[in-house]
């Protein structure tokens, strides 16, 4: 559900970040570099929890270790030379390891991965709805918040059309458990 919403941000970076002022359109590449990252790490799932579960925890906290070094070396190699974005990419890289090495963790030793056909299903839904149409326009050159606006309409309605025609794969019907229910009266 949150990949929409990173590609989106993708499309639009130059104009969300242009409403703060004008030194913040910089960091246009920094929301990219980590929307993008965020992707996978959403993707994989909570590798590191099914870690957990799975009774190794010591791995789990040498992958923090290694991430956290991860982050703390390329900080200091990289935000001399390139700033905020230095520090962005520094930071993704140590979200990758996080979420990259327990993925293939669980996939050795437990023989389980989250890309099953919903999965795949709903990044197709999403790459297409809203990585597809505001990339065509920013390919043909008009890449106008009215165009975008409207790529982003008509990748709103395709994306729910989508969901709707794949309601069974993506399982849609366990969203109906979210919705907040009255407490029963309890027997006086």
């Amino acid at each position: 559900m949150t990949w929409p919403l990173y590609l989106l941000a993708v499309a639009f970076v130059p104009y969300l970040l242009g409403v703060l002022r004008a030194g913040y359109a910089e960091g246009a590449a920094v929301v990219l570099v980590l929307c993008l990252t965020m992707l996978v790490a959403t993707g994989c799932g909570m590798v590191d929890v099914v870690l957990n579960m799975a009774g190794r925890t010591g791995w789990n906290l040498g992958n923090s270790l290694l991430a956290l070094t991860v982050n703390v070396t390329l900080n200091l190699l990289l935000i001399p030379p390139l700033g905020i974005l230095g520090a962005a990419i520094a930071w993704s890289v140590a979200i990758l390891v996080n979420n990259l090495l327990p993925l293939a963790q669980i996939a050795w030793a437990l023989g389980l991965h989250p890309f099953g056909t919903a999965t795949r299903t709903a990044a197709v839904l999403s790459f297409v709805s809203f990585g597809v149409l505001p990339g065509i326009s920013r390919t043909i050159g008009v890449s106008t918040p009215w165009v975008l606006g409207l790529a982003t309409v008509l990748g709103g309605a395709l994306f729910v059309w989508g969901c709707w025609r794949r309601r069974e794969t993506l399982a849609l019907r366990s969203l109906r458990t979210l919705r907040s229910r009255r407490p029963t009266p309890e027997p006086a």
